[in-house]
């Protein structure tokens, strides 16, 4: 392509029925950790906030406290601007727990008649909470939704169990996902092709053990731990990868984990020096963010692992400027253009805050693709800068490289633009080539 720019390397993942593999500009795989800008967040009035969701476009959910103390779910449309209270279900009590591309938000609130939480709905930030509704008791959370409007989260049944709950939409009914057998069990996160992950107890009721489910009508598979009796998985991007924390043989520690797929078993990917870790998030090109203890055992700060490697593990605090009054106590999240957001300590408060590298304004060609399937389309999302143009290409022969273009010089916006190859996952084999041109 003229004035294309970047190395050509190649990234391939197995799927289902269907090998798709990638072909971009630049690489696919994550450098060295950026240095970051920390902005506070703030709050609705209060003292305290916290940042628990942000999707491609940067826009960040959490919850923050009103000036009367009570936590309401909270929406920032960018790092920059100020938080934006969503409400309740008529209750005093609200947060958002995860957002999607299409900026639809879940998370769970409180009715005026009912003090327990109830699995809610905003179809967009200026709407109203919708109750998704329970297993027949009184209790409930959404914590997780894909870009397809799928929802994931618990409920409670009418003999109080909580199982892990499946939502198809906005007004759908509450899907039972079930457990590992015994009489708890909650699903954290959901990716583009409806694959579940989260964490259920076992037969016995004595192992909470890290679980995923293939789709929303399958059965829950262990994960298991790191020779431990607990585990949990609280991310799954859409090549598969899953993270979460599992417990080491002693039962005394637990780690940050990441499951590369389901069939491998779980790599402890370490800590900053203390005894504990976990991985809260992961993005479409690997990053893992978290928290780590240190090495005193007294301080947990915000985590950041470039891959999947233990010896990938940066303490957040370190690529922020040293005079910045910041203590960066955990990552929640991280989207594919590597913006994070968590919470930690400005002053004596806790607060919300985002790190953002502004890094996707300085590449000329895609830094990263994400691909992934649904039904018989292949879907690639790519940053893009406002000044070039873009062309998607497919070939199923690296061979003989005749390239098909798919879509040629969209123009780019400054965001995430994702480009849909309508039957691309019905080939045997098929080759993805994204490039940019000014």
């Amino acid at each position: 392509m003229k004035g294309a720019i970047g190395n050509c390397v190649k990234s391939c993942r197995a799927l289902p029925a269907v090998a798709v593999c990638l072909f971009v500009f630049a690489s696919a795989q994550a450098g060295p950790a950026p240095t970051y800008n920390v902005i506070d967040l703030g709050t609705l009035g209060g003292i305290s906030s916290q940042a628990l969701g942000i999707n491609n476009s940067g826009q960040i959910v959490g919850y923050a406290a009103t000036t009367n103390q009570p936590h309401h779910a909270a929406f920032w449309a960018n790092s920059s601007s100020p938080p934006i209270d969503l409400g309740a279900l008529g209750g005093t009590f609200g947060e958002a727990l995860g957002i999607n591309d299409s900026g639809e938000i879940v998370g769970d609130a409180t009715t005026p008649a009912d003090a327990e939480d109830d699995a809610a709905v905003w179809t967009n930030h200026n709407s109203g909470a919708v109750d998704l509704g329970s297993l027949g008791g009184p209790d409930g959370a959404a914590q997780g939704i894909n870009g397809l409007g799928q929802m994931v989260g618990y409920a409670t049944a009418s003999n109080g169990d909580t199982h892990a709950t499946f939502w198809a939409n906005s007004s759908s009914s509450a899907i039972d996902l079930g457990t590992l057998g015994g009489t708890f069990g909650e699903a954290l996160g959901i990716n583009g092709i409806g694959q579940i992950v989260g964490d259920a107890l076992t037969t016995s009721n004595a192992a909470d053990h890290a679980a995923f489910w293939a789709n929303n009508s399958s059965s829950a598979v262990d994960l298991g731990s790191l020779g431990g009796t607990y585990s949990g998985a609280s991310s799954i991007n859409n090549s598969g990868q899953i993270v979460g924390y599992a417990y080491t043989t002693s039962n005394a520690t637990y780690h940050a984990t990441v499951w590369t797929n389901t069939s491998t078993g779980p790599i402890d990917l370490g800590t900053l020096g203390g005894a504990d870790s976990q991985a809260n998030g992961n993005n479409g090109t690997g990053q893992i963010v978290g928290y780590s203890q240190t090495t005193s055992n007294t301080d947990t700060h915000a985590t950041l692992w470039t891959n999947s490697s233990s010896s990938a593990i940066v303490d957040l605090n370190s690529l922020i400027p040293t005079n910045s009054g910041w203590v960066l106590q955990q990552a929640n999240a991280i989207n594919d253009s590597g913006e994070i957001v968590g919470f930690g300590t400005i002053g004596s408060n806790t607060h919300a805050f985002a790190l953002v590298t502004g890094s996707v304004q300085s590449i000329s060609a895609p830094k990263y693709v994400s691909i992934w399937i649904a039904s018989t389309n292949v879907f690639l999302a790519f940053p893009t800068i406002s000044n070039a143009f873009y062309d998607v290409q497919c070939t199923t022969n690296l061979v003989s490289a005749v390239w098909s273009t798919i879509a040629s010089n969209i123009a780019g916006t400054g965001g995430i633009i994702t480009n849909t190859n309508i039957g691309g996952a019905t080939v045997p084999r098929r080759f993805y080539h994204v490039g940019a041109h000014f």
